[in-house]
């Protein structure tokens, strides 16, 4: 006779769920530890463009610049973090309908994706930013940084999106990174784009 045997139906119950839990989690486990291994590398995209036209609550914290910083304080965007490789940074400009001295600049990168997007896709140009400037401000690849992150961020940061799509999920399934529209393409923002 084992210990089983002394405990009440109770107890039993709350040592099967108890074990069902820990099967879960060390499978979670399993997957995570496989995905960050088999995943690319991934960047982090940063960006500062100062005579943004658009409104900026924050203007007198961030000086009128749309900046992405590591760790963002109020008045500053969070990077993206893009799927490697990544390469060509292409900026798509054209004139403001409503003012004809601004110019509306998009910049795009060369990635497999976001990781909010979910799981790397295919390598194509993915919108980063969309600025609104005077059309004397230079918007080009120099505003643009990128940095790839150590092996142990990258961990970090796919717990952390593993995290926040646990706490969002709906009824259908995302799988374990997400997979929503997060991440343009220049080809869906350009479908989008053309009646503007």
């Amino acid at each position: 006779m084992g210990l089983t045997s002394c405990q009440t139906p109770e107890q039993k119950a709350a040592l099967a769920q108890q074990k069902a839990y820990e099967t879960a989690q060390a499978e979670k486990e399993r997957q995570i530890q496989q995905l960050v291994g088999d995943a690319p590398d991934l960047y982090r995209v940063l960006w500062k463009v100062c005579g943004d036209r658009k409104f900026n609550l924050n203007r007198k914290i961030n000086g009128g610049c749309d900046e992405a910083r590591v760790a963002a304080p109020q008045g500053f965007q969070e990077p993206l973090l893009m799927w490697g490789p990544v390469g060509e940074i292409q900026i798509d400009k054209k004139i403001n309908p409503l003012s004809r001295d601004r110019i509306e600049a998009t910049a795009f990168i060369k990635s497999r994706g976001c990781l909010t997007s979910g799981s790397p896709s295919y390598e194509r140009l993915y919108k980063v930013r969309e600025f609104l400037v005077d059309t004397n401000t230079p918007v080009s690849s120099e505003n643009i940084k990128i940095e790839r992150l150590s092996t142990e961020e990258k961990e970090k940061k796919i717990r952390t999106q593993v995290a926040n799509v646990e706490l969002t999920r709906d009824s259908r399934s995302l799988g374990l990174i997400g997979g929503g529209n997060t991440c343009e393409s220049f080809d869906d923002w350009k479908k989008s784009n053309q009646n503007s």
